[in-house]
């Protein structure tokens, strides 16, 4: 016979006898009142995946050399190739150019805005080479240009109207405000080359 439900019921009836909880009262509220336990805590790396495991990991040491190297390896390579690179030589063209209807140094003389309207002014240029040119580009004051790709054969020359020439901006050369400081020609040879002539009016070299 099982004797616990005759003992329970023993135990109920002597605690409230004497009004001093019994073990079973003290149990019975163990069980009830108990907090529930939180639940253990996963080790972070329990919490990983298996491909993250076996994935490398770097430390703060090897993480600091690799930034370092970054750093060190496009400067060494910059170096290097100045260093080793051979120089490149422009090629000079044979050429000669002169001026026509250009004004004086009275009229430059004057007042900047005082100067009366003037028009024409041309750069004449000439191939003084035994090779042909092609795709030239002829510029004035350095900022004014124009691009002539017709071929300019040996002994050939040709005008350029000054006007004509135009800045990146968009602004044409006036003759009124701007002096004739220097020419600079690049032209293409026959053998694939760019080669290029410069001229100073202001020191003649």
């Amino acid at each position: 016979m099982d004797m616990q439900p005759v003992r329970s019921a023993w135990l109920l009836h002597k605690s409230a006898k004497s009004g001093q909880p019994t073990q079973f009262d003290r149990e019975k509220i163990l069980n009830i009142e108990a907090p529930f336990s939180s639940p253990q805590e996963v080790p972070a790396d329990d919490r990983l995946s298996t491909a993250q495991k076996a994935s490398p990991t770097l430390s703060q040491r090897t993480l600091t050399y690799m930034l370092i190297a970054m750093c060190c390896v496009p400067v060494i390579t910059i170096f290097s190739l100045w260093a080793y690179l051979p120089e490149v030589h422009e090629g000079q063209l044979l050429a000669s150019v002169a001026t026509e209807g250009l004004p004086g140094e009275d009229f430059y003389a004057v007042d900047y805005y005082d100067r009366p309207p003037f028009e024409g002014g041309f750069v004449i240029v000439r191939n003084d080479s035994d090779v042909e040119w092609s795709n030239m580009e002829i510029k004035a004051n350095h900022f004014y240009q124009t691009y002539d790709f017709d071929v300019l054969k040996p002994g050939e020359e040709r005008r350029y109207l000054l006007s004509k020439l135009i800045t990146r901006q968009g602004h044409t050369f006036q003759v009124r405000y701007n002096r004739l400081k220097s020419i600079r020609i690049y032209a293409r040879q026959p053998k694939g080359d760019r080669a290029t002539f410069y001229q100073d009016f202001e020191t003649g070299e």
